[in-house]
């Protein structure tokens, strides 16, 4: 972990940085690509896609966990095991979210109007992504109960999808990106896992990959001209449709210099990544053993239990298991009890345990 952050720190994103805010060729302004350069306020390419591209290929190399799939190759569902430790999570992103695009305008004096649109537009897209999230998966699978889940990721992919783009669109366009990049988190966390093949706890590859590409894509439709040219005045008044979105009059060439990012950032990062990832596999450095991963990495490289109230029951767990799937809990065909009722009962009753404990004391 410490390597391949140092790899992507001091090189991979770096170079991202320099190419959309640094004066390089995707920098925004009449000397960027196409004499417009690509819009990311707060950094939808450098930030998130890099982030989400880099974990997609990790995960993709490290492999599904174990008990993802059945014996039979089917998915199975892995809750978490803390919604209100989710929320909590969510929550203090959120409020981060503010100061990270707000921020973004890097100065309060004479730029105040930018950074009170990025904070306006940052929570209306956050509110209509959770909501979109939350009603989409409800819709898609109707009988299914209200899922926090859809909805906290939801709130995520609204503020990744608003991210580029929150100073230069109107409130309604951050609505509708933020109600698109909810729905938008819903297809594709099930692409990630179903077509991809891709296992990825977090959802991040569907968040921030592919809500942050999205977010590039919704600033070349909703970016208004007047807001542009007031953020930068490298523009000329006279070459509005440059860099005008597409519902204003745009002449297509934002969304040329927008789709050039996502595909400069994409290959960038695969590039370096995965190559480096398919070492740290070869060395055998990438996953930890069977072992390892069933007590968990608390228990085996933390030195303890985080979850101390449920570890005697979640060892009966692994340990029934581990009985079960006669050896296949490497090719991940491991098969799972339903519930805790199917497990191996003791040979002994509590009464009857308790009954010998006061009888040896």
């Amino acid at each position: 972990y410490m390597s391949y952050s140092v790899l992507l720190s001091i090189w991979v994103y770096p170079v991202v940085v320099h190419w959309i805010w640094g004066g390089g060729f995707l920098t925004a302004g009449p000397d960027g690509l196409l004499g417009v350069g690509a819009i990311d306020f707060a950094g939808d390419g450098p930030v998130h896609m890099v982030g989400g591209v880099a974990g997609a290929i990790g995960a993709k190399l490290i492999g599904p966990r174990i008990g993802r799939y059945n014996a039979d190759g089917e998915l199975v569902e892995i809750p978490g095991h803390s919604s209100p430790l989710a929320f909590l999570g969510v929550f203090i992103l959120w409020v981060g979210w503010f100061g990270f695009n707000a921020g973004s305008a890097l100065s309060i004096v004479g730029n105040g109007q930018v950074a009170e649109r990025a904070v306006v537009n940052t929570m209306l897209s956050s509110a209509a992504g959770g909501l979109g999230g939350l009603f989409f998966r409800t819709a898609v699978w109707p009988g299914r109960e209200w899922d926090i889940t859809a909805a906290l990721n939801g709130v995520l992919a609204g503020l990744v999808g608003i991210t580029a783009s929150c100073h230069v669109v109107e409130t309604w366009g951050a609505l509708i990106i933020g109600l698109c990049a909810g729905i938008f988190y819903i297809l594709a966390s099930r692409f990630t896992i179903r077509v991809m093949g891709v296992d990825d706890p977090l959802d991040a590859t569907p968040v921030h990959m592919f809500c942050g590409g999205l977010g590039l894509l919704m600033t070349a439709f909703f970016a208004n001209p007047d807001f542009v040219l007031e953020w930068n005045d490298g523009y000329a008044e006279s070459d509005r449709k440059t860099y005008s979105g597409i519902f204003y009059g745009g002449n297509g060439k934002l969304l040329a210099a927008q789709i050039v990012e996502i595909l400069v950032v994409l290959c960038w990062v695969a590039a370096f990544i995965t190559p480096y990832f398919g070492f740290l596999k070869y060395m055998g450095w990438l996953r930890v053993s069977p072992d390892q991963e069933e007590s968990g990495l608390d228990d085996s490289h933390h030195g303890g239990s985080a979850y101390p109230e449920i570890y005697a029951e979640d060892n009966i767990y692994k340990s029934s298991r581990k009985l079960k799937d006669n050896g296949d809990v490497e090719n991940g065909k491991s098969s799972t009890p339903e519930s805790f009722s199917d497990l191996p009962k003791p040979s002994v009753s509590p009464e009857q345990a308790k009954t010998e404990d006061v009888a040896s004391s």
